[in-house]
């Protein structure tokens, strides 16, 4: 049976010599993490994001509600206008599952991003914890435990009546 099989090789050069003991690149800074002293922002979108409209990657403005204080100091005043981007919208789905909006990257003028752990997500009605139940005991009577595919999950919105809130964490030393 010649010619059947094929043998491959290929020398490979070894490129980790040039990353040992060399300090690597950080897409985020170094931090101490041993505060857990944070302090809630509460902002307020000021446009309409909605899961069946949304685009992944959108930049989205939002306004703080109230003056920040921490310890005394004022970290950010009423008004400060702030910026976050749209990380995931995923659709409503069959099932009951519900749609959801995943906010993250958060920009408040004034604070450190990398002290800001925080993301908002709002999410749909969910309707899997009504629709799973009633599909296993249809199941046994062929088709109907499928019918509960068509039942769909609630849309979502990001309004400006929504309160979006965040953590920022002011004793958190990064480099």
């Amino acid at each position: 049976m010649a010619g059947m099989g094929a043998a491959y090789s290929e020398t490979l050069e070894d490129n980790l010599q040039k990353y040992i003991g060399a300090e690597l690149p950080q897409a985020n800074p170094m931090c101490n993490f041993q505060s857990t002293d944070r302090v809630p922002i509460t902002m307020t979108p000021q446009e309409t994001i909605t899961s069946k409209e949304g685009v992944d990657g959108t930049t989205i403005k939002l306004k703080v509600k109230n003056n920040i204080f921490y310890r005394g100091k004022l970290l950010v005043s009423r008004g400060t206008l702030a910026t976050a981007k749209v990380e995931i919208v995923a659709t409503q789905g069959m099932n009951g599952i519900p749609a959801m909006i995943i906010v993250d990257r958060f920009e408040i003028p004034g604070l450190d991003s990398a002290k800001m752990k925080s993301y908002f997500v709002k999410k749909g009605l969910n309707l899997t914890y009504l629709v799973l139940p009633i599909k296993w005991v249809l199941t046994p009577f062929p088709p109907t435990g499928s019918l509960a595919n068509f039942v769909i999950g609630g849309p979502t919105k990001i309004s400006p009546k929504t309160d979006v809130t965040i953590y920022y964490y002011p004793d958190w030393e990064c480099k």
